[in-house]
């Protein structure tokens, strides 16, 4: 197209810049959906890192390893590490002894006590008891010793299908063991420490603990726990900024919100 003096007069196209500027908008948005995406996953992984510090199941070890030694009903004893109930070590529920007038339909759960491994140094099941059965349920009687002076003495009633879960020592490694209570006789309670200070070493020669780590100390393992909980916050709180660093290091983020 020519002006009235014969020289050609510019045009305009628009299909190549629109197109460019479409293609920067759809680049713009994958980035902005793949930091939402990995942003979304970090939290996950930072989740399950909590989760690993506060759980027991599915498996994992407790962040707090109780050792001792257990008794079986076939009167074999064996040395025990990570000893937890249905894989807890603390809120373990326990049911009070039932009225000597209740019936089957009795629900032992409307009277629950809650107990810390931590102060306990020995629970017994009394030897051939016969189940008690309450609601389509069966129950034995189990006593428990305080970790005081006295060695308090209180009895509950435990569900019999339920599960002691620890470690037998064993110098190729340790070897997981699950005892339903049935089968269980004797659990005692020497003492406890965080577990990734446990080394295969403390394994192999678990009978020979310094003195400082005997329950018969002065220092009790009651005062003792306020600084294993810390050392355990302290190891999370340091996986949390690893993880956190590495994320920033490699996508360049300035701060996840």
């Amino acid at each position: 197209m020519k002006s009235i003096t014969g020289s050609p007069i510019p045009t305009l196209t628009l299909g190549t810049g629109c197109s460019t500027s479409h293609r920067w908008g759809r680049r713009s948005n994958m980035n902005h959906s793949l930091r939402i995406t990995i942003a979304s996953c970090s939290f996950l992984l930072l989740a399950n890192f909590s989760a690993q510090d506060t759980t027991t199941s599915g498996g994992l070890k407790p962040a707090v390893n109780f050792y001792g030694t257990v008794t079986d009903t076939s009167d074999k004893t064996f040395k025990a590490l990570n000893i937890t109930l249905e894989r807890m070590y603390k809120q373990i529920p326990a049911y009070q002894i039932a009225p000597k007038n209740a019936t089957e339909s009795y629900d032992p759960a409307i009277n629950i006590t809650r107990l810390d491994l931590s102060e306990i140094s020995k629970i017994v099941f009394p030897e051939n008891q016969k189940p008690q059965k309450y609601n389509n349920r069966e129950y034995l009687v189990v006593k428990v010793y305080s970790r005081d002076n006295n060695k308090t003495e209180n009895e509950y009633l435990a569900e019999a299908d339920k599960k002691l879960i620890c470690d037998e020592a064993n110098d190729a490694g340790p070897i997981e063991k699950e005892i339903k209570f049935k089968a269980v006789r004797e659990i005692v309670i020497e003492g406890y420490k965080q577990s990734d200070a446990l080394d295969s070493d403390d394994q192999k020669k678990l009978g020979k603990r310094k003195a400082s780590e005997t329950p018969d100390q002065a220092t009790s393992l009651k005062t003792q726990k306020p600084e294993t909980h810390v050392k355990a916050a302290q190891a999370s709180g340091s996986k949390r900024r690893r993880l956190l660093g590495y994320l920033k290091d490699m996508f360049g983020f300035k701060e996840i919100a």
